[in-house]
């Protein structure tokens, strides 16, 4: 997976075996990161199972941000 993603790992994802984790700032930035792994996975001959893909999930600590607490109250 390191050689069909290179150049991108550890600047917008990470892999573990056969998982890749796309991390951006903004929305926008994420959907940009996210179509430059689809693309090396396209030209790679890769396929996506979509019951398998996790788009646009947000993750975030308390630790990091304590300002957005209140969002896990909604």
């Amino acid at each position: 997976m390191e050689l069909v993603i290179q150049g991108l790992h550890w600047k917008v994802c990470l892999i573990y075996l056969d998982n890749v984790l796309v991390f951006s700032q903004t929305f926008l930035e994420h959907l940009q990161s996210q179509q430059e792994v689809f693309t090396c996975f396209q030209a790679a001959g890769l396929k996506r199972k979509p019951s398998k893909c996790h788009l646009a999930c947000m993750y975030f600590s308390l630790d990091t941000f304590p300002e957005r607490a209140y969002i896990l109250m909604l």
